[in-house]
């Protein structure tokens, strides 16, 4: 419940999420050909597509602000587009993960940096593995849509995160030249 919690008071939270549940569920009415362009908006049933939703409610927490940025944008479309080559190449998964593992994987860097305790870092790559090895044990479940896209993912917040550090060190080295 506590995640929960946190989740809530995040600022802006209710608009990229609310945007991207309410365009799933009118996808998911629309009964879409599967192709690797519509494979992501396409779900089993209800229940894979309402754990998609509690999923992106979780996960969407450092992209997501109270406006949407170029950055967002990019990411949101990197992780469509990754997910559509994954897609592509092993044409046996449908629902949003691809994306939402993408998006997990983007914020993997700074949540790694964010983690203080070796302990905790132990616990939170162990509950990666622990999903990863769930996807590659289950047959209905694609562990390359979810490996390759969180690992393309977590690529680009990587990038992103260095980026972001070598701007604040040019601040900090600016300002010191005043």
């Amino acid at each position: 419940m506590n995640v929960l919690n946190n989740v809530m008071k995040r600022k802006g939270f209710c608009i990229v999420n609310s945007v991207v549940i309410i365009v799933l569920g009118v996808l998911f009415l629309l009964n879409l050909p599967l192709n690797e362009w519509t494979a992501h908006f396409i779900h089993a049933n209800i229940f894979h597509l309402l754990g998609n939703m509690i999923f992106i409610t979780i996960i969407n927490k450092d992209i997501d602000t109270s406006k949407i940025t170029k950055r967002s944008l990019f990411v949101w479309l990197s992780a469509y587009l990754t997910a559509s080559v994954c897609w592509g190449i092993t044409a046996n998964a449908v629902g949003f993960s691809g994306i939402l593992y993408f998006i997990w994987g983007y914020r993997l860097p700074v949540d790694l940096k964010n983690i203080k305790l070796k302990s905790e870092k132990i616990k939170y790559l162990s509950g990666i593995l622990l999903i990863m090895i769930i996807s590659l044990i289950i047959p209905s479940l694609s562990f390359s849509m979810h490996f390759f896209t969180m690992l393309v993912g977590a690529l680009l917040g990587k990038i992103f995160q260095l980026i972001d550090e070598y701007k604040k060190d040019m601040g900090t080295l600016n300002a010191t030249r005043k």
